[in-house]
């Protein structure tokens, strides 16, 4: 849990403040369920979106990815001034893959209010599913926010997780991973409007997975030559030993380890042949998770 504002800060510490801390985040919530008819009709009147990221790494990289959340008005209720707003949010990997989330922070417009201390009180909860935010901008009153069109974001969160594979890790909102609830909600002067879903939260992560290797050199000894024909020769026909790097021995570079990578081999070495394709005579990437290759660093 993190709260941002001295004001909150002054209030205690431990289970007392964690009691103000929720009580305004639920107060944010309730505010929507019972004043939203009196405020605002129709729809929900601000639309809540996350950023579209992307990474790539390799498997077992360690990754760490900001998503940045958004709020606009859906054109009911234009230039509205707002005294502050709730969030919930969960996540989900297409993988099943576990993702954590560090605690929101404020930026954009909200990071520079109040001379540049932020807002007077914001409170966050992370669980292993999402998070939640109550925000009020300042508790004395006169510091609004409109949120037209275009407004820049004003909070980011970091998700943390391993890349094991090719991932889509969605994030929408969520009043359901709190209890007690925390809606989703713009507060307006003495009542509050709801929020809806304007676009999800988006991580798209390519899991590359590459080594380098030498073509040809199909016993990883860092030299092309017969040696290595008589080891994929070997391998095909007398149960011979793997290589660590079978596409190393697709000498010809046509897809197939076969017969015809050692008859390749051979004519290069011996009958002033064609050398083999890229990569060679020096390592270079294209190997793919399958490769092990001793001969190049």
């Amino acid at each position: 849990m993190s709260v941002i504002g001295s004001r909150v800060e002054r209030w205690g510490s431990g289970l007392k403040q964690r009691v103000v801390i929720r009580g305004w985040v639920i107060f944010l919530g309730v505010m929507a369920m019972t004043t939203v008819g009196d405020a605002i009709s129709g729809g929900s009147p601000y639309l809540y979106s996350g950023s579209s990221e992307s990474i790539i790494g390799g498997p077992g990289a360690a990754a760490s990815v900001g998503v940045q959340f958004t709020i606009e008005e859906d054109g009911v209720s234009p230039g509205a001034d707002t005294i502050g707003f709730a969030m919930s949010w969960s996540h989900a990997s297409d993988t099943g893959a576990s993702v954590a989330v560090n605690d929101p922070v404020p930026i954009g417009p909200l990071s520079v209010m109040n001379g540049g201390g932020g807002p007077s009180f914001f409170g966050t909860e992370t669980f292993p599913n999402g998070w939640t935010l109550g925000v009020v901008y300042n508790f004395l009153g006169g510091v609004f926010l409109t949120f037209p069109s275009g407004t820049p974001p004003v909070v980011e969160a970091v998700y943390q997780f391993l890349i094991v594979d090719d991932d889509v890790i969605t994030i929408v909102l969520d009043d359901s991973i709190s209890s007690p609830p925390v809606a989703n909600v713009v507060a307006i002067g003495s009542a509050s409007a709801a929020a809806g879903l304007g676009a999800p939260g988006v991580i798209t992560v390519s899991a590359i997975c590459d080594s380098l290797f030498v073509r040809g050199d199909c016993n990883g000894d860092s030299f092309v030559n017969l040696a290595d024909a008589v080891w994929t020769l070997n391998e095909l026909f007398l149960a011979g030993p793997t290589s660590g790097c079978a596409i190393a021995c697709d000498t010809n570079s046509d897809g197939v380890v076969d017969a015809t990578d050692a008859t390749y081999t051979l004519t290069y070495r011996f009958l002033d042949g064609r050398p083999p394709p890229a990569p060679f005579p020096e390592c270079d990437f294209g190997g793919g998770c399958d490769c092990h290759s001793v001969a190049c660093p």
